[in-house]
């Protein structure tokens, strides 16, 4: 979570000037708080390490015990390819209403939306995954990653059982605000703007724990991809649609490719290059020292 302008070297896809500004930190922890630190450099390559604040996403609901808190499984917040974005647009990000937002996932489905100011950390929304994804049960499954693509709204979330869930926000009309107030699972109230949830899209993306999940945007066309993979020995990339491109029963996510390896658990991924009509995802295996890498013509 970085603070002002973006330079414009973020456009060329390098990111090196994040080394030179201030930023903020944020670990998740097994008591389900969220411990927010401030970075600032010092002369000589170091790094001042300042706390700034605690987060609990369950600290308002009385009917919750401490001891029953649930661990934060993942955090996200804006993407390189939306910084990218931001940097092509005049290099700021004052008109992004996903700016010094946090999201935060916890083992038993909540997702939280946390707003970092300058002074204070405001809670913007919560809810629970399971509202939309029949069968989650926080016995045997959890969130174990989550992507936000502030560029087109979508929050993407992975889950323990295999489903990809994205959530769609759209801007709320001055006249429907009133009418809202009291909805809130759907209506995220941001420091840039007020959002609702327009819709929501499940997928069985895999038939075992998503172990690894990455967004990324192709700086040529803008399309968003999506790669994941699962330690059922299965990797897919996907192109990320918005709501307003998808006509009739199209899926938000559109399969680019698939491969599967029957005596493979892939414990991660990342892309490492999209440009030139092609991707290229890099993966990691259980006992293998080896990284594989997988082309995706886009």
């Amino acid at each position: 979570l970085g603070d002002g302008p973006v330079p414009a070297a973020a456009a060329s896809g390098d990111f090196s000037f994040l080394d030179s500004v201030g930023a903020k930190v944020c670990v998740g922890c097994s008591s389900g708080d969220i411990f927010v630190f401030q970075t600032l450099p010092e002369h000589d390559d170091e790094l001042e390490i300042t706390h700034l604040a605690t987060l609990s996403s369950f600290a308002e609901d009385k009917s919750q015990n401490f001891a029953d808190a649930s661990p934060v499984s993942c955090l996200c917040s804006l993407e390189d390819a939306d910084l990218a974005s931001a940097a092509g647009a005049g290099g700021s990000l004052a008109g992004c209403p996903w700016k010094n937002v946090l999201v935060a996932g916890h083992d038993d489905g909540t997702v939280a939306m946390w707003t970092l100011g300058d002074a204070k950390a405001s809670a913007s929304w919560r809810t629970n995954v399971s509202r939309y994804l029949d069968g989650f049960d926080k016995s045997n499954d959890a969130l174990v990653s989550a992507k936000l693509s502030a560029g087109t709204n979508q929050l993407v979330l992975a889950t323990m059982s295999g489903h990809i869930v994205v959530l769609n926000f759209a801007e709320v009309q001055e006249e429907r605000r009133g009418s809202m107030s009291a909805d809130s699972n759907h209506l995220v109230a941001l420091q840039g703007g007020t959002l609702c949830v327009s819709s929501v899209h499940v997928t069985r993306a895999h038939a075992g724990w998503i172990t690894g999940l990455d967004l990324t945007a192709d700086p040529a066309t803008g399309k968003r991809l999506i790669a994941s993979c699962s330690q059922d020995g299965s990797v897919h990339a996907f192109e990320l649609l918005s709501e307003d491109k998808c006509t009739g029963d199209q899926q938000l996510l559109r399969c680019l490719v698939s491969y599967s390896s029957q005596f493979t658990q892939y414990t991660g991924l990342s892309f490492a290059r999209v440009g030139e009509g092609s991707a290229k995802v890099a993966l990691s295996a259980y006992e293998d020292s080896d990284v594989s890498v997988l082309h995706v013509r886009l």
